[in-house]
């Protein structure tokens, strides 16, 4: 299909499908000047300058950039017409070009009477009192700039002038920057002088332009210009130049009224305000007629001389909302639109703009939550949480049917909270702790201050309980340390007395908890978050109707085990009576902790949950964080109140799209759940029906416990997971073995170092292969006199131990051999030497370590001894040694699958999941590949250790007894020797996708500890018949 573009050119649609053609077609046909051009002669006048009204010739000298059409007016149009568009941008055409001007020195201002129409006075006044001076229609309007020279007709020229007519001031050098030029005596549009220096500064451009903080309220305390003293009358003849500064403001119109600064949408406007003295609002005070009338808010409530519009207030709200932006870059913004070349001479009214975005945003919450419908003599305050958003799916009074305990699916119907913290909401010490006003506190996120510093006086932590009730704490079993509970936020600093919050959520549905959320001054302490689980306990929850709750944390293992005895001891603590109480870690969170925990309080085996990850929370503080920095300096209760604030929107965004989301996670779980259903059935088609319904017993009751007591959960859990001993507690019960004996000797530490030791050896050779600069080379000569020492010492150590030494050329030494064929080692033992070469001392890493598995095959033998003694020590030095190298091997074959799984995701995640239109830098690409490169040299690396290992081991045969046959032969069944086929790596190996279908999982990967039987027979070989049985 062809269509016709601009100029008459016929292009195929197909030609401009992506960005990218469209970019290049924009850049090889020079759209750019030509759309240039175009824009120039939208704001350019119009070949004809009639009026587009009235049609007088010539007489469309305004210009409105507002309007959609019919642009050019006269005056008398302009103001018929702007009279209800009073904050149009306009420009008045001098013959030559466009200047900025006012609609007020068109006649134009803000009618506030409701009886009054287009331009005529409120009845209340006397006749004539506001009327224009007589031929104001022809006049030129003023210019309120630093040009100096008469305005003239159409020929007058002018060199500056001021977007808004009054709202922005001149500036002159003070000795702090450098100089502007400025005329010595300027002068107005009816030749009268004035002087330069007599008169203050306006505000600076960069005044508060060093901080990215919003303001405390003792440092934006704004000056007293609102209330002034009246001018004098020469000072409101229209024309004359204005003084500089905040004295430069033009103090009535043409008409008479008083001109107030309006700040709207993206600028601000001088205009003046005509009030209602009529019997409509003769009773009315004059702030609230701006707001009932004209839709003004008032800075101050008393003689105020600004005002914001609603609908900018409502706009900018939006933007500090979606773009996280501060009042004060608003403000900013502000200026710079309403004259974009010089905005530092544009008033500056940030500290108002700062106070009336608080007040607006406290009104616009009554609107919102329908506490603005009360009658204003009886009107009640808003209840805990009455002006938050709150979550619409949880089960409440409002939304559950009638007869719900009925449904088959009521176990759906449950309460799901999560806590965690955020360490970035800190909050800097206030220079006037005095100024902090709070507006409606304890009505949104958090709660009312007084009412938590009263009772955080009265808290019972578990330190507290401990000293009371020690008993509680006596089979408590230890988790991890948990550094970032425990150290984050704990230090103390005169700069700082907030260190961050702790927020409440629904676990399910991701939005913020009404009076969930508290202020952490010292770490994340017990106390504040107990605290705000019982106010949600009061505001977000029913216990009468919702009998289940579940509670999720990411140290839920020390945080809730003694959680309900705390609430016991606390009086300003409250725990409703639920049946059953889930606690729970998250998904994430649960695998740094003891592995007994997974067990207990993970979310995947909580009974009748459905799928709750309890990780909801970190997606919020994400979204959160970008405003939170500004937040540092603000006073206490504006810092709630902004945090509130985008907390509460966020739990109105996810609201809106609720549905949406619902729909679209159902279509998602049907489809897996289909999936599941089909595994299931493939899964039980191997397994008997007895044993069936004995692990569905056994799941029933483990779920049971798990509510009822986690500890007693273990003996089902861990039933039928042996845990193989790791490396380090081998090490140390053969340490504390050798301890108990009489001799002692030292021989098992020996073993140690010269097993650690060798291990090292084949890393430095791997290391060898990739050390090309001079900086990793001299890393390797540092490491290989370290090793030569290390070495030295071993075989000394060893030769006492064993009490003989090895006889020269008798031990072995360790090489990395060629396993897969992208292996870097694996060359020839030592390149042949040629006459006259020095005999230099070989490598450390090929050095030879003493240990059993490295003498010669006489020494192993057990017969023929003649000193029992030596025999002894033989024996058991070879028993050692095998059981240093099982678990050496152990921890080796864990290293491997653990690598290759790493290695399997990424691929899958960074290298093959794209699709559609999803593009890979080439930089990404090459990041992904070295990290899979990289993956599977560690991979076989720890291949090459193991196989030593299994190597040594097969040496260490010196018992001869059947049941040491029997004992080396299941041995050897077990620790098999790793070939490349079982290293192989990719998505069509390991993948959640589906595997290929001759793919089998190594044997590694279904081992069984060591002396049990394994009796699954061929079926081992079955994959899924090895997922079911784990």
């Amino acid at each position: 299909m062809w269509v016709m573009s601009p100029g008459c050119l016929y292009l195929k649609l197909t030609d401009l499908q992506t960005n990218v053609d469209q970019m290049a077609q924009f850049a090889k046909r020079n759209v750019a000047a030509k759309y240039a051009n175009c824009i120039v002669e939208y704001y350019g006048p119009p070949k004809v300058m009639d009026c587009a009204d009235c049609g007088k010739i010539d007489g469309g000298l305004w210009h409105c950039d507002g309007c959609r059409r019919d642009k050019d007016l006269c005056t008398p149009c302009i103001r018929k017409r702007h009279m209800s568009n009073p904050f149009h941008r306009v420009r008045y055409f001098t013959g030559m070009q466009y200047r900025e001007a006012s609609l007020r020195d068109a006649g134009i201002f803000i009618q506030l009477c409701p009886m009054a129409t287009g331009t005529n006075q409120c009845p209340g006044y006397e006749e004539g009192r506001y009327r224009l001076p007589a031929g104001f229609d022809d006049r030129v309007p003023p210019h309120y700039g630093s040009s100096s020279g008469s305005g003239g007709g159409r020929g007058g020229g002018s060199r500056s002038s001021t977007p808004a007519g009054g709202v922005s001031g001149l500036r002159r050098s003070d000795g702090d920057g450098p100089e502007e030029r400025l005329d010595s005596e300027p002068q107005s549009v009816s030749g009268q002088s004035w002087s330069v220096g007599e008169d203050p500064d306006d505000p600076l451009w960069n005044e508060w332009a060093g901080s990215h903080e919003e303001m405390d309220e003792g440092e934006v305390e704004a000056e007293e210009i609102e209330d002034e003293d009246e001018e004098s009358d020469d000072e409101h003849v229209e024309g004359v130049p204005r003084k500089r500064g905040r004295n430069s403001l033009v103090r009535k119109d043409s008409w008479g009224y008083k001109v107030m600064v309006l700040a709207h949408e993206h600028d601000l406007h001088a205009l003046g305000v005509a009030f209602c003295v009529c019997r409509e609002g003769r009773e009315l005070e004059p702030d609230e007629q701006m707001l009932r009338y004209g839709g003004l808010f008032p800075a101050t409530s008393k003689s105020p001389r600004t005002a914001f519009t609603v609908e900018g207030l409502a706009c900018q709200q939006i933007e500090r909302l979606e773009c996280k932006v501060s009042v004060q870059a608003i403000s900013r913004k502000i200026r710079r639109i309403t004259r974009p070349l010089h905005p530092s001479t544009v008033v500056n009214r940030y500290r108002e703009h700062l106070r009336v975005m608080r007040q607006y945003t406290a009104v616009d919450s009554l609107i919102v939550h329908g506490y603005a419908h009360q009658d204003y003599n009886n009107w009640r305050a808003p209840p805990p949480g009455g002006l938050f958003h709150k979550c619409v799916v949880c089960p409440s009074v409002d939304n559950l049917p009638p007869l719900w305990e009925r449904d088959p699916n009521a176990w759906a119907i449950f309460f799901s909270w999560v806590h965690d913290g955020n360490f970035s909401a800190q909050h800097t010490v206030s220079k006037e702790p005095g100024n902090n006003v709070p507006l409606f506190p304890g009505t949104g996120a958090f709660q009312h201050p007084d009412e938590v510093r009263a009772a955080l006086k009265k808290n019972v932590t578990d330190r507290d309980l401990q000293k009371v009730q020690p008993e509680l704490f006596a089979n408590d079993k230890p988790c991890h340390k948990h550094q970032a509970a425990a150290v984050t936020g704990k230090s103390r600093n005169k700069i700082t007395d907030i260190k961050g919050i702790g927020s409440w959520a629904c676990a399910r549905h991701g939005h913020f908890a009404a009076c969930g959320t508290c202020n952490y001054e010292l770490g994340e302490g017990q106390g504040p978050a107990d605290l705000a689980l019982s106010k949600i306990f009061e505001v977000c929850t029913d216990a009468e109707r919702v009998r289940r709750i579940q509670i999720l944390y990411d140290i839920w293992c020390q945080y809730g085990k003694h959680l309900r005895e705390r609430f016991d001891k606390s009086p300003h603590l409250s725990w409703p009576e639920f049946e059953e109480v889930m606690g729970g870690v998250g998904v994430w969170h649960i695998f740094g902790h003891v592995f007994e925990c997974y067990g207990r309080y993970s979310t995947q085996y909580a009974r009748h949950t459905g799928i709750v990850d309890g990780e909801i929370l970190e997606t919020l503080w994400s979204i959160l964080n970008g405003i939170l920095e500004s937040c540092r300096g603000m006073s206490l209760a504006h810092r709630e109140e902004v945090i509130t604030l985008f907390q509460s929107d966020s739990n109105l965004r996810k609201t809106l799209d609720m549905a949406d989301t619902l729909a679209r996670k159902w279509d998602k779980y049907q489809v897996e759940m289909s999936q599941r259903n089909k595994l299931l059935v493939k899964l039980s088609m191997n397994v008997s029906e007895a044993d069936q319904t004995k692990w569905e017993m056994e799941r029933q009751r483990f779920e049971h416990l798990q509510i009822s007591d986690p500890l007693k959960a273990d003996e089902l859990f861990g039933a039928e997971l042996t845990q193989v001993p790791s490396r380090k507690d081998t090490e140390t019960e053969l340490l504390e073995d050798e301890a108990n004996l009489v001799q002692g000797g030292g021989l098992v530490q020996a073993l140690i170092s010269s097993v650690n030791l060798q291990v090292d050896q084949l890393k430095l050779q791997a290391f060898d292969k990739q050390a090309t600069t001079a900086s990793d080379r001299r890393t390797l000569a540092g490491n290989r006199t370290k090793l030569h020492n290390r070495i030295n010492k071993c075989n000394t150590d060893m030769a006492a131990a064993l009490r003989s030494k090895p006889s020269p050329g008798e031990l072995a030494e360790v090489r990395l051999h060629k396993l897969m064929e992208e292996d870097e080692w694996g060359g020839p033992a030592e390149p042949p030497r040629h006459e006259g070469e020095r005999n230099l001392r070989r490598a450390a890493e090929f050095r030879p370590v003493d240990l059993p598995s490295a003498r010669s095959f006489d020494w192993r033998k057990l017969e023929d001894e003649g000193v029992d003694t030596e025999l002894g020590i033989k024996q058991r030095a070879m028993e050692v040694e095998g059981k240093l190298l099982m678990a050496r091997m152990e921890e080796e074959l864990g290293q491997v699958r653990t690598t290759i799984i790493d290695q399997a995701n990424t691929y899958l995640q960074k290298i093959r999941s794209g699709g559609g239109n999803e593009t890979r830098g080439h930089h990404l690409t090459a990041r992904a590949y070295e990290e899979v490169q990289n993956q599977g040299k560690a991979v076989r690396l720890h291949a090459q250790i193991y196989n030593m290992c299994a190597t040594k081991l097969r040496k260490l045969d010196w018992d001869t007894s059947v049941q040491g046959k029997e004992d080396k032969k299941a041995r050897t069944a077990r620790y098999r020797f790793l070939e490349p086929e079982h290293l192989k790596c990719s998505t069509a190996t390991y993948s959640t996708r589906g595997t290929s279908p001759n793919f089998v999982l190594p044997w590694f990967w279904r081992m069984v500890p060591e002396g049990q039987d394994d009796q699954s027979g061929a079926t081992r070989e079955e994959d899924e018949q090895f997922v079911a049985e784990c």
